[in-house]
């Protein structure tokens, strides 16, 4: 008896010793950081990190009839999707506390989350820019919210294979897309130059080509044209379709910046010179450009697209409130259709396209 006692207490410890490595290294699951705004605007953020796959994305919402609503059906729709087990919502009250119906939405919802307070003081054209701010701040100074950024207003439309897709944004990357719901073909985003206008077939697989002209993963991209409504930003795309990998935010941060469920930075100051942050000064419809300029000057950035974020819509911008500036879309709200009415040259008029800057910066193509 006592020898069969000692033969299984001998088994049971090694199978121990050998699953050991296994379930030990494995990764920890990825998180998404959503971070909310409210009253009179609420923000939430969703990030993305590869030690636990996790993603974060930022929402704007106003203090409305319909601001509790509008956040009811995004915690449900991120609840119900694939990648609801990847996000942690960061949710930003602006008020000198938190709103007991948020609260409890936000428990309710099943959801990890953050639900921070944040009063803002300063007037601006800017809604929500203290608050993002705030977000921005609450993600660089904790090493372990690691991953990628994106700012996911509660109104707008999203496609369930957005997240995954913005998942694969590696480290000391940033991104943009299309999106719906603007500019006079019904969506704003970069129109790329093709790789099969190269001089020869040879020049075009050199330039990243398949064989049929297609781009392939790893290949270089260049910004020829935007398909926009407003035309005179360096770049031209909306709140909701941008993202970046936080070690962007990292870089030239001091420890200043607020964290935990009370976080409450000075509103639009900087810890850094250098520190990526929304700019209070921006000009109207420039918050996102100017963003971007400053994620393009970080040391070690690099911009990255991924084809099919860029060629099919996956965000709609203000869901349900038609675009009135708009003339045409595609049904299937692919932008292959009106990309092929780009300008042609220098001195070609078309309506809803612009030449992107020359100095833009050359992207690398994500595998899908």
């Amino acid at each position: 008896m006592r020898y069969g006692v000692a033969l299984g207490a001998v088994l049971f410890a090694l199978v121990v010793l050998v699953t050991v490595p296994w379930w030990s290294s494995r990764p920890e699951e990825p998180r998404l950081f959503l971070i909310t705004p409210v009253r009179p605007s609420s923000l939430s953020c969703s990030l993305y990190t590869p030690r636990t796959d996790k993603q974060g994305t930022c929402t704007q919402t106003r203090d409305n009839l319909m601001r509790y609503s509008h956040m009811l059906m995004l915690a449900y729709m991120l609840a119900a999707s694939p990648s609801a087990d990847q996000l942690v919502w960061i949710v930003i009250e602006d008020a000198p506390q938190r709103d007991p119906a948020v609260d409890q939405l936000l428990k309710d919802s099943g959801l990890a989350h953050h639900y921070l307070y944040h009063r803002t003081e300063s007037a601006t054209v800017h809604r929500g820019v203290e608050l993002r701010n705030t977000a921005l701040d609450f993600l660089a100074i904790d090493n372990q919210l690691d991953g990628v950024v994106y700012f996911a207003d509660d109104d707008n439309g999203y496609r369930p294979d957005l997240w995954p897709h913005l998942v694969k944004l590696p480290p000391d990357t940033f991104t943009i897309f299309s999106v719906g719901n603007v500019g006079y073909f019904g969506w704003e985003g970069p129109v790329l130059a093709s790789p099969s206008s190269s001089s020869s077939f040879d020049d075009a697989l050199g330039a990243g080509a398949n064989a049929n002209g297609t781009r392939r993963a790893g290949a270089p991209a260049t910004i020829e044209q935007w398909c926009c409504d407003a035309c005179w930003r360096r770049w031209n795309v909306d709140m909701g379709g941008l993202a970046f990998h936080t070690s962007l935010l990292r870089r030239g941060r001091s420890s200043s910046a607020p964290s935990g469920d009370d976080a409450s930075s000075a509103p639009g100051t900087s810890t850094s010179a250098s520190a990526v942050r929304f700019d209070l000064g921006s000009r109207p419809g420039f918050l996102e450009s100017d963003l971007l300029t400053q994620l393009e000057h970080q040391p070690g950035a690099r911009f990255v697209l991924q084809l099919d974020l860029v060629e099919r819509v996956h965000v709609w911008h203000n869901l349900g409130k038609p675009f009135d500036r708009a003339g045409l879309y595609d049904a299937d709200w692919t932008t292959e259709a009106s990309v092929a009415l780009r300008l042609r040259n220098e001195s070609d008029v078309a309506r809803g396209f612009a030449w992107a800057e020359q100095d833009l910066p050359r992207a690398t193509i994500l595998a899908s």
